[in-house]
Order: C-alpha cells, then sequence, then structure tokens
C-alpha cells in the first residue's frame, strides 16, 4: 500500500493483485493444515485440554472474537500448529534452480540444475527430531528450537524466497483453531495415529482418506 499510494510504483490494480496473491496462498493451504491439527488435538487429549487452558486464559467467560493482541498471546497454539506443519508440511517438496555451481564437501552442483529439497523427509529426520513421529508441540519453545540447525524447519520454504502468505496464515490458523477449541471439544478422530495416515501429493500435501474428526459442542 505504501509502494501504492506514496511511492506511485504500483497501481491500484498491481496492488490488489499482489493482496489477492497473499490471501490464495494462506487460505487453502491453510485449512488443510487446520484439518490435521483437529486431528491432532483428537488424538492428543492431553494437548487439547491445555491449549483450552490456555483459551480461558485469554478470554476467560467471554465469547468475543480474538484481537491481534490476543494472537500475541497464543503460545502454546502457535506451537500446535507449528508441530502440525512438521508432521504435513502443506509443500512437501521444494524446488529450486542452481544459477551457479555450488560445492558441498566433494560434490559439485552444476549451474543450472534444479535441485528438489524433500521438507517430508527432512521434518521427519530422527537426527534433528527424536521420535519424530510423536506430536509434541514443546519441540517449539525457544530453548529447543536453539538446539537445532535453522534448516532442518522449513514448512513456509526459506527466504529469500518463502511463503508471501506466512504472516497471514500464522494468523488465519490461530483465529480459527482458537475459535474452534473455545467453542468445541474434537473427542475423536478416524485415525489411529501418526503411522496410520495415508497421505497424497499434489503440489500440496492432503490426507489420502480425509479427516474424519468428531466435535461436541462445549457449552
Amino acid at each position: 500500500m505504501k509502494v501504492t499510494e506514496k511511492e506511485g510504483k504500483w497501481t491500484d490494480e498491481e496492488m490488489m493483485e499482489e493482496i489477492q496473491t497473499m490471501i490464495f496462498g494462506g487460505s487453502d493451504t491453510s485449512a488443510i493444515i487446520l484439518s490435521f491439527a483437529t486431528v491432532m488435538l483428537a488424538m492428543h487429549q492431553g494437548i487439547q485440554e491445555k491449549l483450552f487452558k490456555e483459551m480461558c486464559d485469554i478470554f476467560g467467560n467471554t465469547d468475543r472474537d480474538p484481537t491481534l493482541d490476543d494472537l500475541t498471546r497464543m503460545d502454546y497454539l502457535e506451537r500446535v500448529i507449528k508441530e502440525t506443519m512438521r508432521l504435513f508440511p502443506i509443500a512437501p517438496v521444494l524446488v529450486r534452480q542452481v544459477h551457479e555451481d555450488i560445492k558441498i564437501r566433494d560434490i559439485v552442483i552444476p549451474q543450472g540444475s534444479e535441485l528438489l529439497i524433500p521438507v517430508h523427509f527432512i521434518h521427519r529426520n530422527p537426527k534433528h527430531w527424536p521420535d519424530p513421529l510423536k506430536f509434541d508441540p514443546d519441540r517449539f519453545l525457544p530453548e529447543e528450537i536453539e538446539k537445532r540447525p535453522r534448516y532442518c524447519y522449513m514448512p513456509f520454504s526459506i527466504p529469500p524466497r518463502n511463503c508471501i502468505g506466512l504472516s497471514f496464515a500464522m494468523m488465519s490458523m490461530k483465529v480459527s483453531l482458537s475459535n474452534i477449541i473455545r467453542n468445541f471439544r474434537i473427542i475423536s478422530t478416524q485415525h489411529k495415529s501418526v503411522e496410520s495416515i495415508k497421505l497424497r501429493i499434489n503440489i500440496v500435501i492432503a490426507s489420502k482418506d480425509g479427516y474424519g474428526v468428531t466435535l461436541k459442542p462445549r457449552k
């Protein structure tokens, strides 16, 4: 908006196109991640109750909509979302083109090559993620993050070409999942374990057999 209105470098149409790209990039993909998150919370009732307690601490007995300040206080919810994206990264494979020769140890990757980065396997690598199929939001406590290499976690890709909808996606997922948890208890799912979830890839990752969760109103 600054580039459009103050600097005059973009037209209104160009600004709208950029906004639409961000919203598109952070909507359908967010819905899939939220679906996996509800499955994980159905499997892990203790984590769900801890998350509900965080919502009670923030909202009390009110039914008001979340504010931006509320979203910044949702630390445990953010860890739940991040752990969901670790196990089920929306982009399981990233593609990059090599612009100049790169030497890694004794191997030279020549200019013009295309690299496939297997995000799904990196996120489940036991070298960096002990008991990798265990759903544990506390992996994303600050002190735990410090122990790991920076690029063993890349659900939104990595700079300089990371996801343009990153901030929008995280905010929208916090709003959606917080409203679900405040109003419903996720009591069951058709899936029995992380291992049992069959995945399909069509640009983005998804559950081959759907998500199948059962909700019960809290009130």
